[in-house]
């Protein structure tokens, strides 16, 4: 999944770059969670992103990234959230 940083550590909690960062991440866990519902009725990964396409229009997941969350919850996976990641020091 792609990661999108609109913001730096010196901004501010109200600067409206943390709030669009905010907005899009918002964006992709309510995508994910679309996606949940759909596999829990039963909808073929193609009908999903067809709905997704719709309503998302430009902001849609790629389809990659539908399709491994599809999978992930098709194989049971509950959480819509992304597993934690190592900050840049732990990896260095």
């Amino acid at each position: 999944m792609s990661i999108i940083t609109l913001s730096t550590a010196a901004d501010s909690v109200d600067s409206p770059q943390v709030g669009c960062s905010i907005v899009i991440m918002n964006n992709f866990v309510e995508q994910r969670v679309c996606v949940k519902f759909r596999v829990s009725c039963g909808t073929s990964y193609a009908e999903s992103l067809k709905m997704l396409s719709e309503i998302y229009g430009d902001s849609v997941l790629s389809k990659t990234e539908v399709y491994e969350w599809y999978k992930a919850f098709k194989s049971g996976r509950q959480d819509v959230n992304d597993l934690p990641r190592a900050s840049i020091q732990e990896r260095l």
